[in-house]
C-alpha cells in the first residue's frame, strides 16, 4: 500500500490536480530525479549559459521565474492556516478549455517570467497543484504545448530543491530507498507520456485534455 501511494503521489506531481499531501523528502527526492533525468541536458545547457553570462529568452525566464517563485512561496510558506485552493485548477482548467483553439504565438518575456514565478509560489499553499497554475498559466499565455511543458519542468527542479528544506523525518533506508525508485519511476514515465501527448496531439489537443484533467479531477475530489 505504501508503494501503491508514492506511486501515485509520483504521478499526480506532474499533473494539473490537487496532489495527495506529503511532504517527505524520499518522494521530492524521486520527483527532483525524474525531472533532471528526463531534461538533463536542456537543464544543463541551461545552467551552463547562466553560470557563462549568456541570457537567452529562456535563460532569463528561468532566472526570473525563480525568483519570483521565491518571493512569493517563502512567506507564503510561514503560514500555519490557509484554505484549500483546489477550485484554483479548476478554475485554470476551465480558463484553457474555453481558449483551446486559440493560435500559440505567445512570447515568453517578463511578464510570463513573472506570472509564472506568483503562481509557481501560491503552489506551496493546500490543494494548488504546481502544473495547473505553471503550466496552465503557460498555456493561457499562448506559449506552445511542448515549450510550455519543457519550460514548467525546468522551473520545478529549484521549486523542489526548496521544498525539501521542509522535509520531515524519513523511514528506515531500505523503505526510503524503494520509495525514491518507486517515486522517480512514475515521474520519469508520466513526464514522458506528457510529452508524447505534446506531440502527437499539437498545442490545441494538448490544452485540451490538460484543461479536462484538471476539472475532472477537481469534480472527483469533490465528489469523494
Amino acid at each position: 500500500m505504501a508503494i501503491g501511494n508514492t506511486i501515485l503521489q509520483g504521478v499526480l506531481t506532474w499533473l494539473p490536480v490537487e496532489a495527495p499531501e506529503n511532504h517527505s523528502l524520499v518522494l521530492q527526492f524521486g520527483a527532483l530525479f525524474a525531472v533532471l533525468y528526463y531534461l538533463r541536458y536542456d537543464f544543463g545547457f541551461l545552467l551552463l549559459n547562466i553560470i557563462r553570462g549568456r541570457f537567452g529568452e529562456e535563460e532569463k525566464f528561468f532566472v526570473y521565474a525563480t525568483l519570483f517563485t521565491a518571493l512569493i512561496g517563502l512567506p507564503l510558506l510561514k503560514l500555519t492556516e490557509f484554505p484549500n485552493l483546489a477550485i484554483l485548477n479548476f478554475l485554470i482548467g476551465v480558463a484553457i478549455l474555453l481558449t483551446w483553439r486559440r493560435t500559440t504565438d505567445g512570447e515568453l518575456g517578463f511578464m510570463e517570467a513573472f506570472i509564472v514565478g506568483v503562481a509557481q509560489g501560491m503552489a506551496v499553499l493546500p490543494g494548488a497543484s504546481r502544473m495547473a497554475l505553471v503550466l496552465g498559466m503557460l498555456l493561457l499565455r499562448g506559449i506552445e504545448a511542448k515549450k510550455a511543458l519543457r519550460l514548467s519542468l525546468l522551473v520545478s527542479i529549484p521549486y523542489i530543491m526548496g521544498s525539501m528544506l521542509a522535509g520531515t523525518c524519513e523511514p528506515p533506508l531500505p523503505s526510503a530507498l524503494l520509495s525514491m525508485v518507486a517515486s522517480f519511476l512514475a515521474g520519469v514515465m508520466t513526464i514522458h507520456l506528457l510529452f508524447l501527448l505534446a506531440d502527437k496531439t499539437g498545442s490545441p489537443g494538448f490544452r485540451l485534455v490538460f484543461g479536462m484533467i484538471a476539472v475532472i479531477g477537481w469534480l472527483l475530489g469533490v465528489v469523494i
